[in-house]
């Protein structure tokens, strides 16, 4: 933004009053493209061989009948380079179990994945990840009742084996 002062013959209180005044209309316009902040998460990891599996979902709880978002990934943390071998387009899947163990939810369940075998080279550092939302609601499709879940994250990567899981509470 340019802005060109005209010199006059205006007192100098009347020009510092409009540069107060353009220098708040800037902060203002700066203050409103200021981005929001993501939500800070609470990550559980486990390291397979080369690779690092990691679940994530936004810390505190959750109120009843709102979205979860989940994410999973899958990170090569080696300084080789790994290959991750898949026998469908399926990356990743969560189940959703509640405070008895019992399982209420799979977000794979009902889902067609073409069946085709993929192999993803990953560089050193690099991950692959895929987010997932638990809507709060069993395989029915019923409103689950405010409680403790745990979500159970999976790779469904050959060279993976591990499953992670993490507590969440829903609260009215």
């Amino acid at each position: 933004m340019f802005v060109q002062l005209k010199k006059s013959t205006k007192s100098s209180s009347s020009r510092f009053v409009l540069l107060l005044v353009l220098l708040a209309t800037i902060l203002l316009l700066l203050g409103g493209c200021r981005s929001k902040s993501k939500p800070e998460k609470r990550i559980k990891k486990v390291k397979e061989g080369n690779l690092e599996l990691s679940v994530a979902v936004n810390k505190g709880d959750f109120k009843a009948g709102k979205e979860i978002p989940i994410t999973i990934s899958v990170k090569n943390v080696s300084q080789e380079i790994e290959f991750l071998h898949y026998h469908t387009e399926q990356r990743f899947d969560v189940e959703v179990k509640d405070s008895k163990g019992k399982a209420i939810w799979r977000w794979s369940q009902g889902s067609f994945f073409g069946l085709v075998k993929v192999q993803i080279k990953m560089e050193p550092d690099e991950s692959e990840e895929s987010d997932v939302i638990w809507p709060q609601k069993d395989s029915a499709g019923n409103q689950v009742p405010p409680g403790k879940y745990t979500l159970i994250a999976k790779s469904m990567a050959d060279e993976t084996t591990k499953t992670l899981s993490i507590d969440v509470k829903t609260v009215k």
